[in-house]
């Protein structure tokens, strides 16, 4: 896992992913202590997806479409956090 061996300011994930979707990814990052941020990105309506997400710890969770000032702020406001 490439987030293992490298550094990363923040991930930007889909929830949904061909081989690995993006809550396992976040499961799998909790397992190996990696503490970058995670931003969900999502089409789905399910609102327990949502909240399993952030149980998990991500650091936001968006629905698509959005802009691009949205993704922009939300990005800005975590890195700063950091």
């Amino acid at each position: 896992m490439e987030l293992a061996r490298s550094r990363f300011d923040l991930v930007l994930s889909d929830v949904d992913m061909p081989n690995l979707d993006g809550l396992k990814l976040l499961e799998l990052m909790v397992q190996k202590n990696i503490q970058t941020p995670v931003i969900f990105l999502t089409s789905h309506e399910d609102e327990a997806l949502e909240v399993q997400g952030l149980k998990l710890g991500a650091a936001d969770f968006l629905r698509k479409p959005l802009t691009k000032d949205v993704l922009n702020e939300r990005v800005e406001r975590i890195l700063k956090v950091k």
